[in-house]
């Protein structure tokens, strides 16, 4: 009786943070973060309790979400019970803090996969063409709102081209989303089972982590490959190498930035460094600078072992 007790409270108290978090994600300015921290209450019950708990808890969800923020939310409870539900399960298994972070990039991914289906095929709508509509349209009311003012539009054909820029990197950004929201929830789901007595294993530090060699390899012939003339490559594959190399970018940039926080650790510099590095990174205009030196770094880290004669040194 009293296990029964406890799981309906923690049950309601679970689905009573997620309806906060959904109010603050539609109505507040917060809506941008609060939004990626929907599945963290389904991570906490999933690790908890049993699957059959999670689903009372997501159909729960499903029907607040309805009733606060009307039927076009309902992709909301879908992605935050798919991916919340499934690190959690992964938790109560003891697997390593890697399975768990896979696991909820890949439940992300489904679960938009899923909800751009079920919008084609039932109501007929194709997400992509509307986001695209959306871009141009908000690019248009920009520079009709600079002519209204007296200034004049900056020609840019960049511009022009970024709403078909969107559609062609979707792969790659819903990855990215989906690998940023996974480390997210893992993070923010981690501490706060830990600090219930829930044991939950972490991510290698992050000075720690490199990439297997194998990666170079990889993006070696997509490398060679953007150096053919625009004219003499093969059309298809074109889409895929347009998203494979942001990915293999981002992984490099990951990997020099590891390898700063590597030399910060063992050299037993300041803190600020690591800071200076992290938003240098994200602050216009050092960001290209920034990308671009971590990103060569990167490809040097995974290359060669430099950690190794650095520590032996």
């Amino acid at each position: 009786m009293r296990s029964e007790t406890r799981r309906l409270t923690e049950g309601a108290m679970a689905s009573g943070i997620y309806a906060v978090l959904l109010l603050l994600s539609y109505y507040t300015p917060f809506g941008v973060v609060t939004t990626l921290l929907l599945p963290v209450p389904f991570v906490v019950y999933a690790a908890r309790h049993r699957i059959g708990d999670v689903v009372v808890m997501a159909a729960v969800c499903t029907l607040l979400t309805v009733l606060l923020t009307g039927v076009a939310s309902l992709f909301l409870p879908l992605w935050s019970s798919l991916t919340g539900g499934t690190m959690g399960v992964v938790y109560r298994q003891r697997r390593e803090a890697y399975w768990a972070f896979s696991a909820g990039m890949i439940a992300t991914l489904v679960s938009f996969l899923l909800f751009l289906v079920v919008m084609n095929f039932l109501f007929s709508v194709n997400l992509l063409t509307e986001m695209r509509r959306l871009m141009e349209e908000s690019l248009q009311m920009s520079q009709s709102l600079l002519q209204r003012v007296g200034l004049e539009a900056p020609e840019n054909p960049l511009l022009a081209q970024l709403p078909d820029m969107f559609v062609a990197l979707f792969p790659f950004l819903l990855f990215f989303s989906a690998a940023t929201a996974s480390l997210l929830v893992h993070w923010l789901g981690g501490t706060i089972l830990r600090r219930l007595g829930t044991p939950v294993p972490r991510l290698p530090a992050f000075h720690t982590w490199r990439f297997p060699r194998l990666l170079l390899y990889l993006y070696l012939p997509v490398l060679l490959y953007m150096f053919v003339p625009a004219e003499s490559r093969w059309a298809p594959l074109e889409p895929v190498l347009m998203n494979l190399q942001p990915a293999f970018e981002v992984l490099f940039v990951l990997q020099g930035l590891s390898f700063i926080f590597f030399l910060t650790e063992i050299g037993k510099w300041p803190k600020s460094v690591r800071i200076i590095a992290v938003v240098g990174l994200f602050l216009p205009p050092f960001s290209l600078l920034f990308s671009l030196a971590f990103s060569i770094l990167g490809i040097v880290d995974v290359g060669f072992p430099l950690r190794e004669r650095l520590r032996s040194s």
